[in-house]
């Protein structure tokens, strides 16, 4: 079932919770509600995740905004696919800092062999509109 496409306009969950049609889409049919779901508020994960690569330049910046129930997570992480290099800035730390959190967040350089093309075997683009795509 993981990879049936989704076409109908639903909502995302059935009365119980439960996903009404496990799948990936195209476009947004999913109509998601927030208080259909079925658990405490506290174990709610929402999130939004946007990749833009420039296969012509080599590079892309991922940029993930996050809700995890309990805190939230804001980061950018920018790719260098000609190096292979990536960098991740992560607005969570910043947050625990201010509260006295002690945390230790490790970064390192991505090590792949020729990763500057390996993504394209499992991911293609498709175009959202006139001027922005997706992979």
């Amino acid at each position: 079932m993981r990879n049936h496409e989704v076409t109908k306009v639903q909502p995302l969950l059935n009365a119980d919770g439960t996903l009404r049609e496990p799948g990936w889409s195209r476009k947004l049919c999913q109509v998601y509600d927030r208080n259909a779901i079925k658990a405490p508020k506290f174990r709610i994960k929402e999130w939004d995740y946007y990749l833009i690569i420039s296969e012509k330049n080599n590079f892309g910046v991922a940029l993930t905004l996050s809700d995890d129930g309990y805190i939230g997570l804001q980061s950018a992480t920018l790719l260098d696919f000609s190096i292979p290099w990536e960098h991740t800035e992560s607005f969570l730390t910043e947050r625990l800092a201010a509260e006295g959190i002690a945390h230790e967040i490790d970064e390192n350089v991505c090590k792949n062999a020729d990763w500057e093309n390996n993504w394209k075997k499992y991911f293609k683009p498709m175009p959202i509109g006139e001027r922005l795509g997706s992979v």
